[in-house]
């Protein structure tokens, strides 16, 4: 069974197996493309005065704590205070964005349900009195 030349001499300068390194160009490393002067000025060079990724970014604020979440959970199982509270989070601007967000989504998701139990309520209310 014959052996494949790829497999045989691993590691070893074999002239036959690694052809395609020594093609006959010298291997003067990369000249950044060989342009006058060395290439490009600056390679990193910030785009229309754009700085860098990350760096204009605004800072991540700290995650909301495991025991801010608790209390919030426990506060809004409160009849009343729930509501309320639901603005407060969502629209306070010394609230955590995440924590901001949150309620904001919660608010929308409570308006939704809200008018469909409405709407669920007005149509049995409409049933029990159109067979009365």
């Amino acid at each position: 069974m014959e052996e494949n030349n790829t497999n045989r001499n691993y590691g070893e300068d074999n002239s036959q197996n690694n052809a395609y390194q020594n093609d006959g160009y010298p291997n003067n490393g990369y000249t950044n493309g060989g342009y006058p002067g060395g290439g490009y000025p600056n390679a990193y060079q910030p785009y229309n005065n754009v700085p860098p990724y990350g760096t204009d970014q605004l800072e991540l604020e700290e995650p909301v704590k495991v025991s801010e979440w608790v209390l919030s959970m426990v506060l809004m199982m409160i009849p009343c205070v729930n509501i309320i509270m639901m603005f407060v989070w969502a629209f306070s601007s010394t609230e955590k964005k995440s924590k901001s967000n949150f309620f904001k989504a919660y608010l929308i998701f409570f308006a939704i349900m809200a008018a469909l139990g409405i709407l669920m309520w007005l149509g049995i209310l409409l049933f029990v009195l159109a067979l009365s």
